[in-house]
Formats: structure tokens, C-alpha cells, sequence
């Protein structure tokens, strides 16, 4: 009997001591973190657009309304590191939505081709038309976006997914 306290007490140090080496996101089945980066590449005053990624795979082109002063409801929002999540109380069940985006609440990627679809949110497409202020396919592209994050998160994704959203470019 006191050889098995022993192996359990021992097993219990090594998982105490692995415990602080591990990430628990790493292990089987915890969700994993996914990072989102939006690259601003084209900026006039009818439109922003760029292309975005999920873990540095390039998923799509993104198109927001243009940098005017962060007034909520017209503009875009700043450049930056925001922290996110997978929002699923919408009308279509799953978005990812912002964390502390300056004087900002709401703020959302999510389907739409042109800019009056979003009110300072980031619509997701397959392409870009001609102009660089029109998305096309972007349900189709929004479809794919959800698979990929699915897969970078480790599974299904939820609102337990650690989220990084990181927009860098033109304002």
C-alpha cells in the first residue's frame, strides 16, 4: 500500500509540475488561440480595404467604412490589437466581436458586400470589385472564414475561444 501513495503522490507532483510548463489551450479538446490580422491596404474617402487572415492564412479581402475620426456609426475603427470573441446571440448565429475598441461598442466582422452594410463593423469577401469599395461572394467567404476558425480554434468554435484581432495599415 505505501508503494501506491507513493506513485499517486508522484504522478501528482509531475502533473503539479507539467501544469506549470503546459498551456492548457494545447491540450486535446481546450480551444485554441486564434489570431486574426487585417492588413489595410487600400484607403479613399468611400472606403477601407485590405485582406484578412486567420493564423496567417490569408481567408479574404475585408472592406470597412472610411477613417472619420472614429465617430461611431461612419468611420472605421483605429489600428491596433484588440482582443476578441465568437458572438453567436446575432440574427445569423456567429460573429466575432471586438473587445475595447476606443469609445466603440459592437463592433463586429461579419457578412456584407458593400459599405452600407456595416455601421463601422469589418464585411468579409471573397474579392474586391474594380473600385476596392465592393466585396463579392461574401456569404460564400464568411463560410469558409467560419470553417478555418473553426479548425485554427481546435474544434467548434465558441464564445471560449481566446481571440486576437490585430488591424495594421491605412486609416
Amino acid at each position: 500500500m505505501p508503494t501506491s501513495i507513493y506513485r499517486t503522490s508522484g504522478l501528482m507532483r509531475f502533473l503539479l509540475f507539467a501544469a506549470n510548463f503546459l498551456s492548457i489551450a494545447a491540450l486535446p479538446g481546450a480551444a485554441q488561440r486564434v489570431t486574426l490580422k487585417i492588413v489595410r491596404q487600400h484607403s479613399n474617402a468611400s472606403c477601407i480595404s485590405g485582406q484578412i487572415s486567420i493564423n496567417g492564412k490569408i481567408m479574404g479581402y475585408t472592406l470597412e467604412r472610411p477613417w472619420q475620426g472614429n465617430l461611431p456609426l461612419i468611420s472605421s475603427i483605429p489600428v491596433g490589437t484588440y482582443s476578441a470573441f465568437v458572438r453567436t446571440e446575432t440574427k445569423d448565429k456567429w460573429r466575432i466581436e471586438l473587445r475595447d475598441v476606443p469609445k466603440r461598442g459592437n463592433i463586429q466582422l461579419h457578412i456584407g458586400n458593400f459599405v452600407a452594410d456595416s455601421l463601422g463593423c469589418i464585411l468579409i469577401g471573397r474579392n474586391l470589385t474594380d473600385n476596392l469599395c465592393t466585396l463579392t461572394d461574401s456569404q460564400a467567404a464568411f463560410n469558409s472564414f467560419k470553417l478555418e476558425f473553426a479548425k485554427a480554434a481546435g474544434g467548434e468554435p465558441d464564445s471560449e475561444v481566446p481571440v486576437t484581432v490585430i488591424i495594421e495599415g491605412a486609416t
